[in-house]
């Protein structure tokens, strides 16, 4: 996790505390790329360190899509604007977040659409606040899902959480599982509801959206 001791790290820190451990023969980096504490690191400091090190570090030419640069900075604002259609298209593939399954206030049970809380240690970028279409997947099955991504106001230490639905399905136990969760698209942005009653008739539209999204 990308955190103010990892970006406190000099560029040999850096490949010390987590290339070197991978053992890498090859690394490739794209054009500008930068790291270590002010950006200090780049192709050429990989290059020499790879050389102490046996692995051999090479510059990628920048990608073009139409007149967009395919970038991780591109690609992480897209997400941070909820905007995972393009970002896939960018990425290649589906955006998604894995994580092992947590017990949770169990407040989707009681309004019949149970969710799946996924741990907070997860990995894969969060996209920006909402409601998403997109697909669980678990023991190598392929569920078809809707995605929360938001703020839970009752824990304050943990303000954005994933929790997901499997469409369709209340009868799954997943808990302790790991399992992976692509983002296809948005259905809505993130909102507070005034009642239980409005919060349910609300997730009801949602599934039915994601459900249209994704045909099922």
């Amino acid at each position: 996790m990308f955190d103010s001791e990892m970006a406190s790290l000099s560029p040999t820190e850096f490949i010390e505390r987590y290339l070197l451990p991978l053992s890498p023969k090859l690394v490739l980096v794209g054009e500008g790329f930068r790291f270590g504490a002010a950006g200090a690191g780049n192709i050429e400091v990989l290059k020499a360190e790879g050389q102490k090190h046996g692995f051999v570090a090479k510059q990628v030419a920048t990608v073009m899509l139409g007149d967009t640069r395919v970038s991780a900075s591109e690609i992480r604002a897209l997400l941070d604007a909820g905007n995972v259609a393009q970002a896939n298209v960018l990425l290649g593939r589906n955006h998604a977040t894995e994580g092992i399954v947590e017990h949770g206030r169990k407040l989707g049970r009681e309004l019949g659409f149970p969710t799946a809380n996924i741990a907070r240690d997860a990995e894969g970028y969060l996209p920006g606040d909402g409601i998403y279409a997109g697909y669980m997947f678990v023991d190598g099955i392929r569920y078809p899902a809707a995605h929360s991504v938001g703020t839970n106001d009752s824990i304050a230490a943990v303000p954005r959480l994933l929790e997901s639905h499997v469409i369709g399905r209340t009868d799954l136990d997943l808990y302790d599982k790991v399992v992976r969760c692509e983002y296809i698209e948005r259905v809505r942005g993130w909102a507070k509801f005034s009642s239980i009653d409005e919060l349910k008739q609300q997730i009801a539209r949602d599934v039915a959206a994601a459900s249209a999204i994704l045909e099922l």
